[in-house]
């Protein structure tokens, strides 16, 4: 479940109350769009990697962290439908950018399939500060990216530094 910045369950389901925040230009839906490809493409990557680390004890850390993209990918969704746009239900090129990366990482063991993931963490990541930036985007999302998808991203990032750290030996 994602968090708020108040560390409450955040409720992505509920759209903009500005109707104003609802008529897009086309900078703002393409940015949510490239946004939720990229969800989309991470749930791909976690659902690939969830297969080859299906015997670890801590599985359930990759789940809820593909379950928080699969919220994340339907509240975009959800904006752009509410919006009157067709949303993006795959995710494109970059998804098979991805998977040949996911399945090269899985190929060479698990610290690698957990970088693949760091990686893809960390350009959804950059993706949502870009999303800041982009003067089309309204301030009503912009609030949300910073509340809610950025402290995800950082909680996803710091979940999988500690699991591919070595473990340390106790003296």
């Amino acid at each position: 479940m994602l968090m708020g910045i108040d560390g409450q369950p955040e409720v992505l389901s509920e759209t903009l109350s500005n109707n104003a925040e609802r008529n897009f230009t086309v900078g703002a839906v393409d940015r949510i769009s490239q946004v939720l490809r990229g969800e989309i493409s991470a749930i791909e990557a976690y659902e690939h990697v969830l297969v080859h680390f299906a015997a670890e004890r801590n599985i359930h850390k990759l789940e809820e962290i593909k379950d928080q993209h699969e919220e994340a990918a339907h509240f975009w969704t959800q904006i752009l439908s509410n919006s009157g746009f067709e949303a993006e239900r795959h995710s494109g090129p970059w998804g098979q950018v991805v998977r040949t990366f996911v399945d090269t990482a899985t190929f060479f063991g698990d610290t690698s399939s957990l970088r693949a993931l760091h990686a893809g963490e960390t350009h959804g990541l950059s993706e949502y500060y870009e999303m800041l930036a982009d003067s089309t985007v309204p301030s009503g999302l912009k609030d949300k990216v910073r509340s809610v998808f950025i402290p995800a991203q950082e909680q996803h990032i710091a979940l999988l530094d500690a699991w591919k750290a070595p473990p340390q030996l106790e003296a």
